[in-house]
């Protein structure tokens, strides 16, 4: 747990202590929790003059927040209560828990809210579905990059103007805070926008999936291929994205940023795969980042991968005697998609 924590550098950290997971279970994410908290803490510096009797106070009078069945959970308020009694030990430190439980959370949970996803899907939905209407099957190999470009644009772009409203809140709320020094509020503003783009950032990641995910249906839309969620039986044991069956065989489609996010399966063999009557996994890659090795290991294991006609990866693959048969370019995917469907290749 970090102690002595310079005051300079106390929000950051403590911004990022209040939605740590393993830390604090998250509790900085509620905002109802943190008002009820901050309610606290300010009740109990009208009744204290010392910061350990302030604290004592706040935790007593919040002791249903830090409320749990779970030990794990219960161990994991513990040490928030521990990291609150070790870093803010005088009156200007307790003046910085206040702001941030009453001001810096709220508004940076609210910003975290607004960034987009859905509305960016739908954009470069929009914009993939024109080209392909307009250029036909020449279009395939850039829809992917091109989506991905046009996801990012348009959510960096919304990122930025969010953050530039919360950096206003923060410094309309910093004028008129009298009792936090004057020398603290610049760190106060970094610190907010810097916790910003990194939950930004996270979320950005966890949405790179659905992207190529929303790229690739399209795709099979635009080509008339019927597809559906993974089934159950399936889910449970291979990780991917999508299914096409034919005749009670499915051809199973995983879409990931880096294969590295996701090698289960890897170690499939092709007897396993017909026990669940899976045919073939069929993958596409924003960025490709396999291994000759890997994509002959996974190759021989009932995996073929899609890739850009254009791409270094797929000239270099597919000039490979023993691995060429593992890689196809997505430009011929309208006539080899539905041979891989029917077991022709």
């Amino acid at each position: 747990m970090l102690t002595n924590i310079p005051i300079n550098n106390l929000a950051y950290f403590t911004l990022r202590t209040l939605v740590s997971s393993s830390e604090t279970n998250a509790l900085g994410k509620d905002n109802d929790r943190l008002e009820k908290l901050a309610q606290h803490l300010r009740s109990s510096s009208l009744r204290h003059s010392e910061p350990s009797k302030i604290l004592d106070g706040a935790i007593d009078g919040s002791a249903e927040l830090f409320a749990s069945r779970s030990d794990d959970v219960k161990r994991k308020y513990q040490n928030f209560i521990d990291y609150l009694k070790l870093n803010f030990h005088d009156p200007a430190r307790i003046q910085i828990l206040l702001f941030i439980l009453e001001k810096i959370m709220p508004a940076l949970n609210n910003a975290v809210e607004e960034i987009p996803t859905h509305e960016a899907m739908k954009l470069a939905q929009k914009e993939a579905t024109e080209i392909l209407s307009r250029d036909g099957d020449s279009a395939l190999e850039h829809i992917i990059n091109d989506w991905d470009f046009v996801t990012i644009k348009a959510c960096l772009s919304k990122e930025n103007d969010i953050a530039s409203t919360l950096k206003k809140k923060i410094e309309g709320d910093l004028s008129t805070a009298t009792k936090l020094a004057s020398s603290l509020k610049d760190h106060i503003i970094v610190s907010t926008l810097q916790e910003f783009e990194r939950r930004a950032g996270q979320k950005r990641k966890s949405r790179s999936g659905d992207d190529l995910h929303q790229a690739v249906a399209t795709i099979l839309q635009y080509l008339k291929i019927n597809h559906d969620p993974v089934p159950s039986h399936i889910s449970g044991v291979i990780e991917a994205d999508l299914s096409i069956t034919y005749k009670g065989m499915h051809t199973l489609i995983s879409c990931k940023r880096t294969g590295r996010e996701r090698v289960k399966q890897a170690t499939t063999d092709i007897a396993e795969l017909q026990r669940m009557r899976v045919r073939k996994m069929v993958w596409f890659f924003t960025h490709f980042d396999q291994s000759d090795n890997r994509v002959g290991d996974m190759g021989s294991r009932g995996n073929l991968f899609y890739l850009p006609d254009s791409s270094e990866s797929y000239k270099k693959l597919s000039s490979n005697k023993n691995l060429a048969q593992y890689v196809l370019p997505i430009s011929q995917i309208r006539t080899t998609l539905p041979q891989i469907v029917r077991g022709e290749i």
